[in-house]
């Protein structure tokens, strides 16, 4: 009798007597290979399910909305860089692309305008009213994605 190169299972000629111990052998190899890959593919859904929570992402999003004062945004990491964009709600186009570069900043360990900073827990923005961008101007809404 012959056997397959990687598994070891039994390969059969014409002339070759099947005997039971053979066969059963080759069924609980079968079993135990398959039981092994279940096994190892479950431990690595588990994994990856793990690694793609919400403490894991490589994110965060969220909203704020400004208070014209000081006031810290808690993503519950030290982000690399956060972009921060904010609209007036005046709603018309125009107002909408001059609010994009009064509304909009980027914070970074080089970037903080003076108005904005990066924390160990996420960031902080202040309001300036002689300093733009305007990253806490009262009732501003403001939408920011902080990156790990």
């Amino acid at each position: 009798m012959e056997y397959t190169k990687n598994y070891h299972l039994p390969q059969w000629k014409e002339d070759d007597r099947i005997m039971m111990r053979d066969f059963n052998q080759m069924c609980a190899d079968m079993e135990k290979g398959l039981t092994e890959a279940k096994t190892t593919a479950d431990e690595a859904q588990h994994s990856a399910d793990e690694a793609y929570r919400d403490s894991f992402k490589p994110y965060a999003a969220g909203t704020y909305t400004g208070n014209s004062g000081t006031q810290e945004i808690n993503v519950g990491f030290r982000p690399r860089f956060v972009m921060v964009s904010g609209d007036d709600g005046a709603g018309s186009l125009t107002d909408h692309y001059q609010s994009l570069g009064y509304y909009f900043g980027v914070i970074g360990p080089e970037l903080a305008y003076d108005i904005a900073f990066l924390t160990d827990t996420g960031f902080q923005v202040k309001f300036n009213l002689n300093r733009y961008p305007q990253l806490n101007q009262r009732p501003n809404k403001y939408n920011y994605i902080a990156f790990r």
